[in-house]
C-alpha cells in the first residue's frame, strides 16, 4: 500500500509480515526466529537448558551446525532496517569466528548412534569419542580384555558435511559392532550411560578406529561420561589418518 516498514522496529514489521501474507510451508516462508534467553531449569522442552546468554547463544550455534547450517544472525527486535548498515543491531556467528576460543582435542572414535529426520536417519550421524584411560583402571574393573582402555569423553555430531560424515561411515564399517547393553565393551572401563540417549546404538574396534579433531567452548565438568569431565559444543574440525593413532 506504498507504506514502508524499514523505520519500525523489527518486532512490528515482523508482526505485520505474519499478518499480511498467506505463508506456505516449502513454498513461501518467514525465517525460523528464536528469542535467545536463557531456558534456565529446562522449562522449555524445546530445547536444552542454558543458565546464561553466553550458553544460549552457543546452543543455538550448536543447533544450527546440527541441521547443516552456515551459522546464525543475530538481530535486535528494537532495531529498523538500515540497508547496508554495520553495527550491533546485526551481527552473524559462524564456527570459523570462535576457532580462537576455547579447547582443541584429538579423540578416539569409540561408538556411534543412529540420526534422526531425513538428512541423518536411519545411519550413523553422530559419535561416542573418547581418551586413553591409564592401566591402573584395568585392575580397578578387572577387565578381561588384551585391548587398550578408554574413557568415554564427550559425543560430537557436527562439523563434518553429509560427503564427509558418508565416507567417515565407510571407513569405520570394518571395526563396527552392535553395542548390547546386557555385554557392554569391557575396554570402556565400566561406563554405563547415565542417560537412555547416551547408550549408543554401535561400538568401533579402537584398532580399526579413527581420531577426530575436535574444537569445543570448554572443558566442563559432568557425570554422564567418565573422569567427571566433558567438552560443551564439541565440534568435528578434521579426521586423522590412520597412522597418527598411538
Amino acid at each position: 500500500n506504498g507504506e514502508s516498514l524499514g523505520g519500525l522496529p523489527l518486532r512490528e514489521r515482523r508482526e505485520r509480515m505474519l499478518a499480511m501474507v498467506d505463508w506456505k510451508k516449502h513454498s513461501m516462508e518467514l525465517s525460523e526466529m528464536q528469542l535467545v534467553v536463557p531456558n534456565r531449569d529446562g522449562r522449555d522442552g524445546s530445547r536444552e537448558a542454558s543458565k546464561t546468554h553466553t550458553e544460549e547463544i552457543m546452543m543455538c550455534l550448536d543447533r544450527a551446525m546440527a541441521k547443516g547450517y552456515e551459522g546464525i544472525v543475530f538481530k535486535s527486535l528494537e532495531a529498523a532496517y538500515a540497508p547496508g548498515a554495520r553495527d550491533h543491531d546485526w551481527m552473524k556467528l559462524k564456527p570459523d569466528y570462535v576457532d580462537e576460543m576455547g579447547e582443541s582435542l584429538d579423540l578416539i572414535i569409540l561408538a556411534g548412534y543412529y540420526g534422526d529426520g531425513k538428512r541423518r536417519g536411519g545411519t550413523i550421524s553422530h559419535f561416542l569419542l573418547g581418551l586413553r584411560a591409564p592401566e591402573h583402571e584395568r585392575h580397578k574393573w578387572g577387565t578381561q580384555t588384551d585391548q587398550a582402555l578408554f574413557y568415554p569423553f564427550c559425543k560430537c555430531g557436527t562439523g563434518y558435511s553429509a560427503q564427509r560424515l558418508e565416507s567417515l561411515r565407510a571407513e569405520l564399517l570394518p571395526g563396527q559392532r552392535p553395542w548390547r547393553k546386557t555385554a557392554r565393551p569391557a575396554h570402556l572401563c565400566g561406563w554405563v550411560p547415565v542417560k537412555t540417549d547416551d547408550e549408543p546404538d554401535v561400538w568401533f574396534e579402537p584398532a580399526k578406529s579413527l581420531l577426530m579433531a575436535v574444537k569445543a567452548y570448554e572443558i566442563v565438568r559432568g557425570d554422564s561420561f567418565l573422569g567427571g569431565f566433558t567438552l560443551r559444543f564439541p565440534r568435528c574440525v578434521g579426521i586423522r589418518s590412520s597412522s597418527d593413532k598411538p
